[in-house]
């Protein structure tokens, strides 16, 4: 765990942690969730929201333009096609075209009959 407790004395309360913001934004800069963060540091969701959103958010937004950098530079440096289908789906909104597909495959009907006899 990478917590301390402060030395400051609240009367309403439990004491006040002291989270490592280094730790925080690392963490945060490699994706993880608030959910994983507080787990690793031992402290509650709510207390990361309440104390370090700001920190947070600015590391996932940075490692969000990473991987969108990264991703662009699939398309565009090593001609990756699924990564280019991907991203015209994402951010142009393209999409695949309907195709009606025919699994009669022309017969109109079809007759079930005990006879193994039958045609």
């Amino acid at each position: 765990m990478e917590e301390k407790e402060s030395k400051s004395f609240n009367p309403n309360g439990r004491p006040k942690l002291d989270l490592d913001e280094d730790r925080i934004a690392e963490l945060a800069s490699k994706g993880a969730s608030y959910a994983e963060i507080a787990e690793h540091l031992g402290c509650s969701r709510d207390t990361l929201e309440r104390r370090y959103q700001a920190l947070i958010k600015k590391n996932h937004s940075k490692t969000k333009h990473l991987l969108r950098s990264k991703m662009v530079e699939m398309v565009l440096e090593n001609g990756s096609v699924p990564m280019a289908i991907w991203l015209s789906k994402q951010w142009l909104g393209m999409k695949e075209p309907k195709q009606e597909i025919d699994f009669t495959n022309g017969v109109d009907e079809i007759t079930f009959t005990d006879d193994p006899n039958s045609k």
